[in-house]
């Protein structure tokens, strides 16, 4: 039986502070700050904060900006999982003829020899693994050394309210986000080539692996610890907006239709990378469809969801529409390294486009009943990922309420 857990002590404080108000330089002017202490047993100390600046020259604009660390502590499976024995196949960068193949060979060299005459070996540039024709035997499992990931966010927006439209709103919002330091699950073969063409070896990698000392198996791997790391790194840009608008037909003179609801909100995703080791090539995943190392399962640079919704007395009707953008059928680097990977017109898969309705009665202040239909048009393709029982299919679902 394995058991992990831990105990998290936090102190949060916030603060709100006007410094102007209605004021020939600003209707409004105000700063806001927040922080918060985190005590881990597993980890020790953790801080985040936030300082925001919201700014409204006129009745009719808002700026915001904002700037924050957050973090994220590791969960207890990442920490706690147990040790298995695994079995791995690893070529040895150590071996000759392997150090040209770093990304600096003189540094693989040097960190190579510098392990291997440790271990016992004599002549480094002449020695060949002695396990090369087996699978190592390692450990697979969690980390309890693992620290937190951070994530560094900067936004900033406007908000227009204009005074001769009732009802009438628009934000748009600019954001920046980067999380280092990223829990990833590190493979045995790229705990040994990372070992040995960081700057140094005294690193996460190269504790994770044990060479033999001395003996005719000298400087051969002989078990590794296979499991999360703080190593990865994310990063994203994009544009987030919303449109809504509120309205009865009344106000302008056309009768008593009731009253609408109106909202679209959208994001358009100017950047999605992810570099999975310090040093390793950056992963563009912005529209693919999925990542072979199940970084993300989709990436559309477009999405929006449109909502209408009507009430008049007892009715109330819903209407919403999903959509995203085409996206990759295979990932960006597959295409970079093969532009005539697939015929044109079979670069890109179907994106969502789908429609929601429900309506809803109130029999009376204590029961309703309601009934729609999910996903109406939502097209399910072969080769696209989707399976049977797939939450986006089409359903169709009748209820009622009762309430006393």
């Amino acid at each position: 039986i394995t058991r992990g857990g831990y105990e998290v002590t936090e102190l949060f404080a916030e603060l709100s502070l006007p410094i102007l108000h209605d004021s020939f330089l600003a209707k409004d002017l105000s700063l806001d700050w927040a922080h918060r202490y985190a005590e881990y047993s597993s980890l020790g100390s953790a801080n985040t904060w936030k300082f925001g600046l919201s700014w409204t020259p006129i009745n009719d604009i808002t700026f915001r900006a904002t700037r924050a660390e957050a973090v994220r502590a590791p969960n207890i499976g990442e920490l706690y999982s147990p040790v298995a024995t695994d079995f791995q196949f690893i070529v040895d960068p150590c071996r000759p003829d392997q150090w040209a193949l770093g990304a600096d060979p003189a540094l693989r060299q040097s960190n190579c020899a510098a392990l291997l005459t440790a271990a016992g070996v004599a002549n480094p540039s002449t020695w060949s693994d002695p396990f090369a024709a087996f699978t190592k035997v390692g450990r697979t499992g969690g980390n309890p050394n693992l620290d937190v990931e951070t994530a560094e966010t900067s936004t900033i927006g406007l908000i227009y309210r204009p005074t001769y439209v009732s009802g009438f709103s628009m934000s748009f919002d600019y954001y920046d986000i980067t999380i280092d330091n990223a829990i990833q699950l590190v493979g045995a073969q790229d705990l040994a080539d990372h070992c040995v063409d960081a700057p140094t070896i005294n690193n996460v990698f190269c504790a994770s692996l044990t060479r033999q000392v001395g003996g005719a198996g000298a400087g051969g791997i002989v078990d590794f610890l296979r499991g999360p790391q703080n190593v990865a790194q994310f990063a994203t840009r994009g544009i987030d907006f919303t449109i809504e608008y509120r309205f009865e037909p009344q106000d302008w003179g056309w009768g008593d239709l009731g009253s609408f609801d109106a909202r679209l909100v959208g994001n358009n995703t100017l950047e999605l990378s992810f570099v999975p080791l310090p040093g390793s090539a950056t992963d563009d995943d912005l529209g693919e469809s999925a990542a072979s190392d199940g970084s993300i399962t989709s990436a559309p640079e477009w999405q929006a969801n449109f909502d209408l919704t009507w009430n008049k007395g007892p009715w109330t009707v819903h209407y919403g529409f999903n959509f995203t953008n085409d996206l990759l059928r295979y990932e960006n680097d597959q295409y970079a390294a093969d532009p005539m990977r697939v015929a044109p017109q079979y670069k890109y898969i179907d994106g969502l486009r789908s429609s929601t309705i429900q309506v809803r009665y109130d029999i009376d202040q204590h029961m309703q009943i309601y009934g729609g239909v999910n996903n109406i048009g939502y097209d399910v393709k072969p080769g696209t990922g989707v399976y049977l029982g797939d939450p986006n299919q089409e359903a169709v679902y009748l209820g009622l309420v009762a309430q006393y």
